[in-house]
């Protein structure tokens, strides 16, 4: 299982909305190439508006460690506001300390291909092709 940490938090609701619709068409993208992958953003959302549950940091950060805790990497996805987000920033801390790999993806909508980021070096991806990415 692969999280998916991206911004969420945001005193426009519509920022809030926004953020939530980028990331979940970010897990339905990497869920039809099988990649497993886990947002608490995508699947927690509905809950959070519907049900009226705190739509901050602090109150997710302990259900965020515990899915962390039980992924084999984090992708961060490079949307507005990832740089400054402290959710994101604490994630990607959290990953490192537990020796997780991590990933940047930055989407490219309505495209056969994303690139990753990892350790550096750029992959480019091909999901039509099932292999794992070749660094070039």
């Amino acid at each position: 299982m692969q999280y998916i940490a991206s911004p969420y938090s945001h005193p426009n609701p519509m920022q809030r909305h926004a953020n939530f619709m980028s990331v979940a068409e970010h897990t339905a993208f990497l869920l039809k190439r099988d990649i497993m992958a886990f947002s608490p953003v995508a699947h927690c959302h509905y809950l959070a508006t519907a049900f009226g549950l705190p739509q901050d940091f602090e109150w997710w950060k302990n259900y965020d460690i515990k899915m962390l805790d039980n992924c084999e990497a984090l992708r961060v996805l490079m949307i507005t506001g990832w740089k400054e987000s402290q959710g994101v920033t604490f994630e990607i801390e959290y990953a490192k300390n537990i020796g997780l790999r991590i990933f940047h993806d930055e989407f490219c909508k309505e495209s056969t291909s994303y690139f990753q980021v990892q350790d550096g070096y750029e992959i480019g991806v091909d999901l039509a092709d099932k292999e794992e990415p070749k660094i070039r």
